[in-house]
């Protein structure tokens, strides 16, 4: 796949070919230009020279040195029983983004019960809008900024596990905590709620005291609550912010990314094979889109800078179509084999702990980049 930092690497290869090349055709041209200039005593063919010259420069700018746009549309799916106020999600075969969705959207409902009352107010009037208003609560807010956690979370496993894998210097990243983040960002409430100190959260009121253990970077409470420090890695002189349309941007001097997720509440079709339903699940998964809206800056093509730091973003695009893409899971998968699972294996449901006391607490001090690629791999279906 032809991936936006690897277009740039490329760009960046032919900018040098064209340059080089323009210069020895810059110096011909000009050798017999002087030669044309002396014999015919005419300097009209010298400013001719110039002008064309000027000509070609913008025209190379413009081709190649201006900022460049990709954007990349994925089609996800959520499929989950709403009942006595639990989200329990209905099993995908080899889809964990769902697991992982129904899981935070539990813990967001669960720990503060007042939400469910948005969460019930459905419609097509307020389903379609262009924008993200996170402040405008109700059931397709809530499913959005579930969506848009459940990436950050993901985004933040990716870029530790690229940095440690690629041996990058600690000192070409900063890390983003929550208090440094743009307020703009906690608008989010799932994202406010789960990364909200646990001090603050009843469901968390008998953890142990933060002051004999370290710092936590993660924890899980009472009836399924989630704490996540979401620290998130980034090159220098980057940033997490919104939009003027709501959405969450990535900046940083080469590239900015946008993070666009659109749930409206329709539905979508999955082969039936790929659904391990208990008795009384749901079989009629909801659709929701995901569009990437990546701008290369003009930057990017002058600076001496080392593109390693910046190529997570096309790793990232790969594991997000792994990770969210319908089409991609139905490519990846026999259908079946599927049915084969389905027919000779059974689904035990998802069981929430009662107790955080027999809960594990990940510190910071403990997390290795082993741990974190056993978090972000666990669950995976084997097939």
């Amino acid at each position: 796949m032809n991936t936006p930092i690897m277009q740039l690497r490329q760009k960046r290869r032919e900018i040098l070919l064209i340059i080089a090349t323009a210069v020895l055709l810059t110096l011909g041209i000009s050798l017999i230009t002087t030669y044309l200039s002396i014999m015919l005593n005419n300097d009209h063919l010298l400013y001719l020279g110039i002008a064309l010259l000027l000509i070609g420069a913008i025209i190379l700018t413009v081709l190649f040195l201006g900022s460049s746009n990709h954007i990349i549309r994925l089609k996800g799916a959520i499929l989950y029983n709403e009942k006595d106020k639990k989200i329990k999600p209905v099993k995908i075969i080899g889809y964990r983004f769902n697991d992982d969705f129904c899981r935070y959207l539990h813990a967001f409902l669960h720990e503060n019960e007042a939400y469910w009352i948005p969460f019930s107010k459905k419609g097509r009037d307020i389903a379609h809008t262009n924008r993200f208003d996170p402040d405008d609560l109700n059931h397709y807010t809530i499913i959005n900024s579930t969506i848009e956690y459940t990436l950050l979370h993901k985004l933040k496993l990716h870029l530790n596990s690229y940095f440690v894998k690629n041996e990058i210097d600690s000192s070409n990243i900063v890390t983003l905590t929550r208090n440094q983040l743009d307020a703009t960002v906690l608008k989010n409430r799932v994202i406010d709620q789960i990364t909200k100190d646990m001090i603050e959260r009843p469901a968390f009121s008998r953890d142990p005291d933060p002051d004999t253990i370290g710092r936590v970077v993660s924890a899980y409470g009472k009836d399924g609550a989630i704490f996540d420090s979401l620290d998130i890695e980034l090159p220098p002189n980057s940033k997490i912010t919104r939009n003027s349309e709501g959405y969450l941007v990535i900046t940083n001097p080469i590239f900015e990314l946008t993070i666009m997720p659109k749930y409206a509440g329709f539905g979508t079709f999955l082969p039936f094979e790929l659904i391990k339903p208990e008795e009384g699940d749901s079989l009629s998964p909801f659709t929701f889109q995901l569009k990437l809206h990546i701008r290369i800056s003009s930057r990017a093509f002058l600076t001496n800078e080392s593109m390693e730091i910046y190529s997570w973003l096309d790793s990232l695009v790969d594991m997000l179509q792994n990770y969210i893409s319908t089409d991609r899971l139905q490519e990846r998968l026999d259908v079946n084999l599927a049915e084969l699972i389905n027919s000779t294996t059974n689904m035990k449901p998802i069981q929430f702990k009662e107790s955080f006391d027999s809960i594990g607490i990940v510190k910071a001090d403990n997390l290795t980049s082993d741990e974190q690629d056993i978090e972000e791999n666990q669950q995976e279906d084997s097939i």
